[in-house]
């Protein structure tokens, strides 16, 4: 077997091999041997290669290292030291070492090893940058997602607690006014009744924003009835329309067949425009209108606009009407009042439906405010659902469905009151649950046509209660209807994936109501001569 001279410089072709950072020590500390990679740090951190290169003590210039990063330098001394002493076999350390343009991290490794019964140290040093951002931003990411997760909670809280007695109050009233009253009475009823819309209002407007800036909002497609929107939304608006003697006109222009979108929104961001216009609007008329703004193969940009012959706005004005907090001109504010979100919430909706936002108006001429959406179109022509209009299904349950027995699980004491009166006003049979290990408890031991589970109760809440009915035969069909504080999408989805049927908010509107009732009651228990 043939043996080759090794040629002179052979190690250090070797060690310039090595990409890392690398050194080789003597005993005393010594550079004896430094690559490429180690002369090229050292002049772009240190200036030049005499203060880290060949012949350099290494201790000597960890030793003497000052400012923010002296205390790892003295750290990996202390480290070299000890394997020097024979303490160690291995030292490894991480540690920062700014360069003069970015702060950069890295891991150095120093290894003992003897030739010539000489003792010698191996260093490396491997730029570990990239890691280290990628788990500060892991650590941000986790950070975010556990904030979130606090403010969603506290949301949910929130909108729970102030719900509650606002649905409390709101019920007592209603039924207040199905008394006797005095003309005195009844004058300060109404102002109560003013007052709770409002309050109730400006809640859900700030809990919108709120769960709208924390990422909360979840656009479902589903058939959208663009008439059916429209009269939904008139039908809100008849009171004030009839107090002001104004004018509603509805106009849906011709639409391609089987439009898929999130109704509730876009119900939500036409209301929002639609309530702005009946409160600037003195006399006069109000015009609702859907058209195509543009079509594709696969989808619509709706267009829908709200057209009023109120008071207009400024130039000034409409550069910020957008914007959260804003209202009009202070004057026409304190009048009229609002909290300034409901714009600002409209645009958040429209955006986040792949539309935009405008205004176009002059002031003392009228204003027209209009959104446009995407819907997708459907493969299939969607069938307009035929339920019984709001104002007729407490008739419709009073005439098919007297007798029918309902469980009410709520563990407040005001609502859970309420909420059985109403009940019982449509000719329903109530029992009342305040918790929902109650619930769970009753439905097992009587058969029910239906229960109201509200969410947020002691002891066990309302979707744990639902999955625990739900696991037993008789509880597969029983039709389960949330009542809850939380409005958005994703609340809805949580109460549908424990196995709930429908979904009702609070403060719990009686029409809203009894339709919800009739419709569970229609799917499940249909009229038989």
């Amino acid at each position: 077997m043939s043996t080759e001279a090794i040629p002179a410089g052979f190690e250090q072709a070797i060690l310039d091999a090595i990409s890392t950072n690398t050194v080789v020590l003597d005993s005393h500390g010594v550079i004896r041997f430094a690559n490429k990679a180690w002369i090229n740090f050292a002049c772009e951190n240190l200036g030049e290669p005499s203060k880290c290169g060949v012949g350099t003590n290494y201790l000597a210039v960890c030793d003497s290292a000052s400012g923010e990063h002296a205390e790892g330098a003295k750290a990996m001394a202390d480290g070299i030291r000890s394997v020097l002493a024979g303490q160690r076999d291995e030292f490894v350390i991480e540690y920062p070492c700014d360069s003069p343009s970015e702060a950069r991290w890295f891991t150095s490794k120093t290894t003992r090893f003897e030739h010539h019964n000489t003792l010698w140290l191996f260093i490396s040093h491997e730029e570990v940058s990239a890691h280290k951002l990628r788990d500060a931003q892991l650590v941000v990411a986790h950070a975010k997602v556990e904030a979130n997760l606090a403010r969603n909670n506290f949301l949910a809280t929130m909108s729970h607690e102030i719900r509650t007695p606002l649905s409390a109050i709101s019920g007592m009233a209603r039924l207040i006014g199905l008394e006797d009253l005095s003309v005195g009475q009844a004058d300060k009823l109404h102002k109560l009744k003013t007052a709770v819309r409002h309050l109730s209002a400006t809640v859900n407007d700030v809990l919108d924003l709120a769960k709208i800036e924390a990422n909360m909002l979840i656009i479902e497609q589903a058939p959208v009835h663009l008439e059916e929107l429209f009269d939904t939304v008139a039908s809100m608006l008849q009171e004030k329309i009839r107090e002001k003697g104004l004018q509603l006109h509805l106009v849906v222009d011709p639409m391609p067949a089987g439009l898929l979108g999130d109704a509730t929104r876009l119900s939500q961001a036409l209301l929002n425009y639609a309530g702005n216009a009946v409160k600037f609007t003195q006399n006069g008329s109000i015009v609702l209108r859907a058209s195509v703004a543009a079509e594709a193969t696969d989808s619509v940009l709706l267009r829908l606009e709200v057209r009023d012959t109120g008071t207009g706005m400024t130039p000034q004005t409409i550069e910020k009407i957008f914007e959260p907090f804003v209202q009009t001109e202070n004057t026409r504010s304190r009048d009229i009042g609002g909290t300034g979100l409901g714009l600002a919430i409209t645009k958040k909706l429209a955006q986040a439906m792949g539309g935009d936002v405008g205004v176009d108006s002059q002031h003392g001429k009228g204003t027209t405010f209009w959104f446009t959406a995407r819907l997708k179109k459907s493969d299939e022509p969607v069938v307009a659902a035929s339920e019984t209009p709001l104002r007729d299904a407490d008739q419709a349950l009073k005439r098919n469905y007297a007798g029918r027995r309902v469980l009410l699980a709520e563990d407040d004491d005001f609502n859970r009151e309420i909420g059985s009166i109403l009940l019982q006003n449509v000719g329903l049979v109530v029992d009342a649950a305040e918790d929902g290990m109650a619930a769970v408890d009753m439905a097992g031991k009587r058969a029910y046509d239906l229960i109201l589970m509200d969410i947020q109760m002691p002891r066990l809440d309302g979707l744990e209660a639902t999955k625990r009915i739900r696991s037993t035969h008789d509880g597969l069909a029983l039709p389960i209807v949330a009542l809850t504080a939380n409005a958005f999408q994703e609340d809805r989805l949580r109460c549908l994936h424990a196995g709930m049927n429908d979904f009702l908010t609070k403060p719990m509107d009686p029409a809203a109501l009894y339709q919800v009732i009739l419709r569970q009651f229609e799917r499940s228990q249909p009229v038989t001569n």
